[in-house]
């Protein structure tokens, strides 16, 4: 049906053409053409409703798959709601690095992993983290509505500087000869070393790992020391009913309020939140 329809749709415009090709000073049919298409438009312009949720854009409401999703959801909880930050350096240089037990052996760090651009990676972090929204009147911080796994009011934020504590500190010191760049290297063998060779811990704030794969990126296989970007990722717990999902909502308005203006000389960055699906840029 949809195929006939198409083509007495295509046979229709295709009459209509020739006769105002063959009489073009009769202008009362493409007034009527005109008069056609804006009265078939009315509903479009009443009542359109565009669809971003990708679930039900892509799923029928009656589908397997769906069925199997909502009996998930509605047992165990939907999946968590993920803002995201994916940060390049403007300043693409890399760093080589000598292993201070053994001058013979190397790294070589990528862009990802200059000091200064890593201070403005957790400038930014440390900003987002503290975004709050109005809801009924009440002040609605990250931490009312972060994924805590260890139930202690701390997020489980993916980001390299957790390696540090969120510590901008931690980041200059110095034990002997090791520096900052042997902790990340220590962090990238084993995200849950609690003690390497300059006494510090690879465990993040909230008391879990930060996972390599996962807070940096444009790395080369899974040689996590090349990566040209790091990425923040910050998870909201979800909820099915809509009326449940209201203060994350604002909070993900008043994230995607601040990423649009905000402007950094060391960074270009990509970033999108749960709320909108899809992604923002400034480069």
């Amino acid at each position: 049906m949809g195929q006939s329809f198409q083509k007495f749709i295509q046979n229709c415009f295709r009459t209509y053409g020739k006769i105002c090709s063959r009489k073009p000073f009769i202008f009362i049919l493409p007034l009527i053409g005109i008069t056609l298409a804006l009265g078939l438009s009315v509903g479009i312009l009443t009542n359109f409703q565009a669809m971003t949720d990708p679930v039900s854009l892509w799923s029928a409401t009656d589908s397997r798959a769906r069925i199997e999703k909502d009996f998930f959801d509605n047992n165990f909880g939907p999946f968590y709601r993920v803002q995201q930050i994916i940060i390049h350096p403007t300043n693409d240089s890399t760093i080589t690095r000598f292993d201070p037990n053994n001058t013979s052996k190397y790294t070589v760090f990528g862009p990802a992993f200059e000091k200064e651009f890593l201070l403005q990676v957790l400038d930014l972090q440390l900003k987002v983290s503290n975004i709050t929204a109005q809801v009924n009147g009440k002040t609605v911080v990250l931490e009312d509505l972060c994924f805590s796994p260890m139930k202690n009011k701390l997020c489980a934020t993916q980001t390299p500087l957790g390696w540090f504590q969120n510590n901008a500190s931690l980041l200059d010191k110095v034990v002997g000869n090791f520096t900052y760049l042997d902790h990340i290297n220590a962090c990238l063998k084993s995200s849950l070393n609690f003690k390497d060779d300059m006494g510090m811990s690879c465990a993040a704030p909230y008391g879990g790992p930060m996972i390599p794969n996962v807070a940096l990126a444009d790395f080369e296989g899974t040689v996590y020391s090349t990566a040209k970007a790091v990425v923040i990722t910050i998870t909201l717990n979800n909820h099915v009913k809509d009326e449940d999902k209201v203060r994350a909502l604002a909070w993900e308005q008043q994230f995607l309020e601040f990423m649009k203006n905000y402007t950094n000389p060391h960074m270009k960055f990509v970033y999108y939140s749960e709320v909108c699906y899809y992604s923002r840029s400034r480069l």
